[in-house]
């Protein structure tokens, strides 16, 4: 499959044709949906076709959840680099209001990494009282 989303599915496997990986690749890398039909020179009222199959909205989540996760391996691989700034805005910043706003962002990642962690072990216990009460009910 060539596109910009590096899948090892081969057309046969998504059901798609050339013409609509290249669509998925526009959706992903366009402003809008217009512009992506500009791009691969298709009418809306194809891509609005090409959304009824099942394929097609299987492929581009597939795609979708590919760019998802490089973003978020390039966004952790400098985590380490970005808290060493912050951390040293905090401590050695001769502006008080550097170092407050430093101290804020420290803050508040934090605790929306502590939020996500703690959405997680709860969806974690909703998916274990449902698997609990399933088997029970059985």
């Amino acid at each position: 499959m060539n596109n910009n989303y590096d899948t090892d599915q081969n057309d046969e496997e998504t059901g798609i044709d050339p013409k609509q990986e290249r669509m998925i690749s526009a959706l992903l890398t366009s402003q809008n949906a217009s512009e992506a039909c500009k791009t691969v020179n298709i009418s809306r009222s194809t891509l609005a076709r090409w959304m009824k199959s099942e394929e097609f909205r299987e492929a581009l989540r597939d795609a979708e959840r590919i760019v998802i996760r490089n973003t978020i391996l390039n966004l952790t691989s400098g985590t380490e680099y970005a808290l060493s700034i912050l951390k040293d805005l905090m401590t050695s910043s001769s502006s008080e209001n550097i170092r407050r706003l430093a101290a804020n962002d420290w803050l508040n990642h934090f605790y929306k990494v502590h939020e996500m962690v703690r959405n997680d072990d709860l969806a974690e216990q909703k998916t274990h009282i449902i698997n609990t009460n399933d088997i029970s009910l059985q």
